[in-house]
């Protein structure tokens, strides 16, 4: 599990209940767009597997942070820097 140079990968990272499902944030990957992945833990391989990859908008900053329900259906993140540094959700 490895983030690209300079994306700051592991900024945030939250972790559902049981310990199985990882969301962790890269804000400044594609150069300040951002970047949230989500791993599974494969118990049989004892390796995190990657199960999805989502990428913030235009300067966005997302990733900048995550957060996991306890039963790991739901996926929050923050978007700091949303229309050119005025708002962010």
């Amino acid at each position: 599990m490895l983030g690209s140079v300079n994306s700051m990968f592991g900024n945030s990272i939250a972790m559902s209940d049981d310990g199985n499902t990882l969301v962790v944030g890269s804000p400044n990957e594609a150069n300040g767009d951002g970047s949230i992945q989500i791993f599974a833990f494969d118990p049989a391989s004892k390796d995190w597997i990657s199960s999805g990859k989502f990428l913030g908008e235009q300067f966005s900053s997302a990733g900048t942070a995550v957060a996991i329900s306890g039963d790991s259906k739901t996926v929050a993140y923050g978007l700091p820097t949303l229309n050119n540094f005025n708002t962010g959700i």
